[in-house]
């Protein structure tokens, strides 16, 4: 009886192992960001598309960046609070939030998500 009581617990510990292991952990980021990235995975192409959070004008903000994906190729940059600030790239090659040129002036803090 111990021996199947022992099978079946760890079982049961493999299976929560592999149920906690199968959870996206994006670190410390505010749960209307853990949304829409889970949005943005549905639309995301299958080989270019990336989260990641920058420095941008004294605030962490999140590049959510389709590349080519489209054809108008368009990013979104979105505060912690989750208010757009912006739209990276499109065919008119927007490079710019607020008057300043995103590129130049933000640093990469890390990687959220990419595929």
């Amino acid at each position: 009886m111990k021996s199947l009581k022992s099978r079946i617990t760890i079982l049961l510990l493999l299976l929560l192992a592999i149920n906690f292991g199968c959870s996206e952990d994006y670190g410390d980021v505010p749960e209307c960001i853990k949304d829409e990235i889970e949005v943005f995975k549905k639309d995301a192409c299958d080989e270019v598309s990336s989260i990641r959070l920058y420095q941008f004008q004294q605030q962490e903000v999140y590049l959510f960046d389709l590349q080519s994906c489209f054809d108008d190729g368009a990013s979104n940059v979105i505060s912690n609070e989750c208010e757009v600030l912006g739209i990276l790239g499109t065919e008119a090659g927007f490079d710019g939030i607020k008057g300043v040129n995103f590129f130049e002036n933000a640093t990469l803090i890390r990687v959220v998500w990419e595929n």
